[in-house]
């Protein structure tokens, strides 16, 4: 998991937003929130070249879907890596049946304001082919002044999209106070974001001893409810989401803001549940709507992307410079599809450590559990650090050593050639 600014025309003249009324196919549940509630809304996980991820999709119709920008694969200069390979697994849900369906690479629409270092507008629309030959559309919650309630659901595809666990769910009312003091992005832009401490340990969504947050959150109303938000970081003072030690905070995008670049990209009109139109309308959305810029705070570490790539230490780094996009500054490291970062400032701070240091993270592998790996889960920041430095400076100098040793031997092998040719000659000319 991940790290630039133009206009979004919008539709939002042309193509209204459509607002209470369900959808056909879609199910409107009651306020008490249960597992059967959610089993009723249609829900889908990201597929990365064949491996499940923790990434869920807030599906906008059969053709369309929302997902973390975070939980995409980049290339070195931050651009979308058009080799991966996405597809989308259906749980089946809402009276629909359970399937999968590829993303249209071409058709990736990443928010122009998406910042990768801060997770601000952490969004992207993805376009597919319809899973089967049904069309329904999913209702957006639009109005967090209509809640109650927000509940947060973790949703797992286990094996294939023909195997589900069932959906872990939490509700609650309210948001902690340490929601704003540790995360800057929150705290401009709380009216745009959910935030809770709640999260969960659930086998389905991987190693067990790591802290998983829920993948999704759902907007509920005095009589009704819909998808509202979708995951997009947590915030440890931890080096880890696996050591159970520090405080975590795990924040969600409010999608509704994003309803109108959503119509722009598609063309098409997005449904949304709200119950008070008017205040809705008094929000003042728009296709270029983007949240207040902030800058990384210096003393948390921050989880976002797929979060079951959080099991195995250092695999698949590839270290990425942020510099090439506006507004990025701080150096960071990409591990597999998941991404922490830390900034200039703590990584001066923490351990002696230089301001470039890579950060403690972690990627799931099948062949290997959490507790294998607790030799270098406990192995020091600056032995880690002398490891990344000392081992492409001793490749360097081996590599010099045998070029040395293979010249020597080369104008050793001249030398006795010469030699003995010069020998030869002299035999010759006794012999004359």
């Amino acid at each position: 998991m991940v790290r630039f600014k133009r206009y979004a025309l919008g539709l939002a003249s042309v193509l209204p937003l459509v607002c209470g009324a369900a959808a056909t196919g879609e199910h409107i549940s009651k306020r008490a929130t249960t597992v059967a509630d959610i089993g009723g809304f249609r829900g889908a996980v990201l597929v990365k070249n064949g491996k499940i991820t923790s990434c869920e999709l807030a599906l906008i119709d059969e053709k369309a879907a929302y997902v973390a920008a975070s939980c995409l694969n980049y290339n070195d200069d931050l651009s979308l890596d058009k080799d991966t390979v996405y597809e989308i697994y259906f749980d089946g849900g809402g009276g629909g049946q359970r399937g999968h369906t590829m993303i249209k690479n071409d058709l990736i629409h990443l928010h122009t304001h998406y910042n990768a270092e801060t997770f601000a507008n952490n969004i992207a629309v993805v376009e597919f082919d319809p899973p089967d030959a049904s069309t329904w559309t999913n209702n957006i919650a639009a109005y967090p002044g209509d809640w109650n309630s927000s509940t947060y659901v973790l949703r797992a595809a286990q094996n294939n999209e023909n195997t589900w666990a069932t959906p872990d769910i939490f509700s609650q009312s309210g948001t902690d106070s340490g929601c704003a003091v540790n995360s800057a992005l929150y705290k401009s832009n709380a009216n745009y974001m959910l935030c809770t401490k709640a999260s969960t340990r659930a086998s389905i969504a991987g190693p067990t001893t790591c802290t998983m947050p829920y993948s999704s959150a759902y907007g509920v109303g005095k009589s009704s409810m819909a998808v509202s938000a979708l995951f997009s970081y947590s915030i440890s003072s931890a080096d880890t989401m696996c050591d159970g030690s520090g405080n975590q905070y795990n924040y969600y995008t409010l999608l509704s803001f994003y309803d109108s670049f959503a119509q722009s990209v598609l063309g098409r009109s997005v449904s949304e549940y709200v119950e008070n139109s008017s205040a809705l309308a008094a929000l003042g959305r728009s296709a270029s709507f983007q949240m207040n810029s902030v800058s990384l705070a210096s003393d948390v570490h921050v989880f976002s992307g797929d979060m079951l790539d959080l099991s195995n230490l250092f695999e698949n780094i590839v270290v990425v410079n942020p510099a090439t996009k506006p507004g990025v500054t701080s150096t960071f490291t990409v591990v597999g599809t998941s991404t922490q970062f830390v900034s200039n400032d703590q990584a001066s701070a923490s351990d002696g450590a230089s301001a470039t240091e890579s950060v403690d993270d972690v990627e799931n592998d099948d062949s290997a559990t959490l507790e294998g790996n607790k030799a270098y889960q406990s192995m020091p920041k600056t032995t880690i650090i002398g490891l990344a430095v000392g081992i492409p400076a001793g490749a360097i100098i081996i590599a010099v050593v045998v070029f040395l040793i293979v010249s020597n031997l080369r104008k050793r092998k001249q030398r006795l050639q010469w030699s003995n040719n010069t020998e030869r000659r002299q035999k010759d000319i006794r012999e004359l």
